[in-house]
């Protein structure tokens, strides 16, 4: 029984843990989903699906969560599953990222990278977001989202871009539009253009730099 509790107690102690990084902190560089191609979706969505059954099927089994011994040390079988799977989980996430990834840059060997800062306030962040390219909703196809930017394949685009806002400090996921306009990049392969709001004018900046400098 003290077992089970101080399993518990881990647990939720590393789930708040893990709230409060991402709830109050600096959001880590996570990939959108919006660029990703259908059947890389369907594979996160089949994906999270298993993990969730296997979850609860092994909850809700008679199989046997009793601690072993292990080099001297008593190890709670379902501490070791309450880490692996979710840890299974993500890697798998993060294959598909990977496969999807390779697929575009063989599509499109030669491509520039969009950088879009994020401004943290004292209580809400100020984002720009990528609303089309090319009159592509969220530019799939045309660009990919990536743990730094976007990567998209060279050639003149139209795209339009989103400034909005949000508090940090809620709980639901709605921000606050500012205001939205389209703009025309030419994109040369290697060239990194980050791209900042201008909440003054209502506009947006654009300034390049070689790949390699970033």
């Amino acid at each position: 029984m003290e077992s089970i509790i101080a399993n518990a107690f881990a647990i939720i102690l590393l789930w708040l843990i893990y709230y409060a990084i991402f709830k109050y902190s600096k959001p880590l560089p996570i990939p959108s989903l919006k660029t990703l191609p259908i059947w890389a979706i369907v594979s996160i969505l089949l994906e999270t699906f298993a993990f969730i059954a296997t979850v609860y099927l092994l909850l809700n089994s008679n199989f046997s969560f009793q601690p072993f011994s292990f080099c001297g040390y008593t190890v709670s079988l379902l501490s070791i599953v309450s880490c692996i799977m979710p840890l299974l989980w993500l890697s798998s996430i993060g294959i598909v990222f990977i496969v999807a990834k390779n697929s575009w840059v063989r599509k499109n060997p030669k491509y520039g990278r969009l950088i879009l800062p994020e401004k943290f306030k004292s209580q809400h962040i100020e984002c720009v977001s990528i609303q089309s390219v090319d009159g592509i909703v969220n530019g799939r196809g045309a660009c990919f989202s990536s743990t730094k930017g976007y990567l998209i394949a060279k050639g003149k685009h139209k795209i339009e871009l989103e400034c909005f806002e949000y508090n940090i400090f809620k709980k639901s996921f709605a921000h606050n539009t500012l205001y939205s306009k389209t703009i025309t990049i030419d994109v040369v392969p290697g060239v990194c253009y980050t791209i900042e709001a201008l909440l003054d004018k209502k506009n947006f900046s654009v300034s390049r730099s070689l790949e390699g400098s970033k």
